[in-house]
């Protein structure tokens, strides 16, 4: 039996309710949950609220699954929803009348903070800067690197949307790397494939224009 084949039988036993299944699943997908957690929950979300969030719906929701393949797309969805759910009780706490402020950690990951560069940590502030749906892009082409065509599938878009949102994205990141750092913007977009995982961080590469 090969590994795809694998995978599939163990996310079908998960769906169907194997407990011990999903374990498995939770255990193979926590990295790109915690990934996902903290690259798009920005400066003001605790992204480890976020977190075990996403645990408890994928427990109690993944039957809801309907097959194996779409498993990928139904969990960065999870992550995303509980994402803007942590946001607006963010904005609720700050502006609710009697609500206490959220208090704002940016290090509020170790995973996040440990062991990043000088220009990795510039980085994280300059996607932590924009708009939450222009970060996302740029953290699933580039950083993750997967292709246009599977973005629009995870987000549930069409692919143009996509399209329109990486030029905007560029461009908002080129703008907001002047405002961070003199001289971040010579950094390329982020390269495919050249995230770091050792650090949880983006590990972008700096080039020279001719």
């Amino acid at each position: 039996m090969d590994d795809e084949t694998r995978d599939h039988d163990l996310l079908r036993a998960a769906i169907d309710g194997d407990l011990t299944a999903r374990e498995r699943v939770l255990r193979a997908w926590m990295p790109q949950i915690i990934a996902w957690c903290n690259r798009l929950s920005g400066p003001k979300i605790d992204a480890d609220d976020i977190f075990q969030d996403v645990i408890e719906k994928v427990i109690t929701k993944m039957h809801t699954v309907r097959e194996p393949a779409a498993f990928p797309g139904w969990l960065y969805q999870v992550v995303r929803s509980q994402t803007n759910r942590q946001r607006r009780k963010a904005w609720l706490r700050r502006w609710v009348p009697g609500a206490t402020p959220e208090a704002i950690d940016v290090d509020h990951s170790p995973e996040r903070g440990a062991g990043l560069t000088e220009v990795s940590t510039q980085v994280q502030e300059v996607l932590d800067r924009m708009p939450a749906k222009q970060r996302e892009v740029l953290v699933l082409c580039f950083i993750e690197d997967r292709s246009q065509s599977e973005v629009a599938e995870l987000l549930g878009v069409p692919l143009g949307t996509v399209k329109s949102r990486m030029r905007l994205a560029r461009e908002r990141f080129a703008r907001e790397a002047d405002v961070v750092s003199p001289g971040l913007a010579d950094i390329s977009p982020p390269t495919p494939g050249r995230f770091d995982a050792s650090h949880g961080g983006p590990s972008w590469t700096s080039t020279t224009t001719p």
